[in-house]
């Protein structure tokens, strides 16, 4: 029996989890055996509401420390930090509203995931919103000239695509926390969510997908930062589009990590 399929069978903790333990240790970073447990946990739920295999990436930036918080959990594929975004411990990553970002380095047009023209998602969890909330700001994008990103447009609403040709459309928020994902489901329908729930929907026509990476707390405009943000991200993720039932387990999974960290 195998190092891996032996701590499956005593500790009950999931072999992907393991895998990103594998990863975490290899880069230098510190993981606690109680961490180690709810991130398998957190795994083990994605995986039951099926919602794993859509996945591309999955970064909780609500980690211990910043090593673990820029290894994804699905690929285990490390992201960069640009320009010293602030670190806190189970809370996350914050911009400076000027050059910090993150480097995700999944660029959709070369990673050969689930991510696709008409079928595909990005989401980002908000601990902290924007300081300045009446200027336009980034919390995810990948090519400004293909209108992906979930941005916060001014004190009253946000703003998203995904793969749109042109254009955007807008949701008038009442709060400017929590779980924001947005997905396309066809050339002609994109949706966003907060907290699993559909908030609003569009219709513009998609466009090819770009090769570009997504970037965290700023959008991706020829490789510089564009809109960046000071608000703060507890996690981030992107695959293809899910179901409602799909969604309704992501969250689910996601909002019992952030409660268990101290995420409001």
């Amino acid at each position: 029996m195998t190092p891996a399929v032996r701590a499956i069978v005593l500790g009950g903790l999931d072999a992907d989890a393991l895998l990103w333990q594998k990863a975490v240790v290899a880069a230098g970073g510190a993981l606690s055996s109680s961490r180690l447990s709810l991130v398998s946990q957190t795994v083990r739920r994605l995986k039951q509401g099926g919602v794993w295999a859509n996945l591309d990436r999955l970064w909780l930036f609500a980690a211990e420390n910043s090593t673990q918080a820029l290894i994804d959990l699905k690929a285990r594929a490390v992201a960069t930090a640009v320009n010293s975004p602030t670190f806190t411990a189970s809370r996350g990553f914050a911009g400076d509203g000027a050059t910090a970002y993150i480097d995700t380095g999944f660029n959709p047009a070369t990673a050969g995931g689930n991510y696709v023209r008409d079928d595909a998602c990005e989401g980002a969890w908000v601990e902290t919103a924007q300081t300045a909330s009446a200027s336009a700001h980034h919390y995810m994008s990948y090519d400004e000239a293909i209108y992906t990103y979930i941005r916060q447009t001014n004190t009253t609403a946000y703003s998203f695509g995904v793969n749109n040709a042109a254009g955007d459309t807008s949701y008038t928020f009442v709060t400017q926390t929590g779980a924001w994902h947005a997905q396309r489901t066809a050339s002609n329908a994109y949706a966003l969510y907060q907290n699993g729930v559909s908030v609003q929907t569009g219709a513009l026509t998609s466009a090819a997908v770009s090769s570009r990476n997504f970037f965290v707390l700023a959008g991706n405009n020829g490789g510089a930062p564009y809109l960046p943000t000071d608000g703060r991200l507890s996690g981030a993720w992107l695959g293809k589009s899910l179901t409602v039932g799909q969604l309704a387990a992501f969250y689910a999974a996601m909002r019992a990590y952030m409660t268990a960290v101290g995420v409001a």
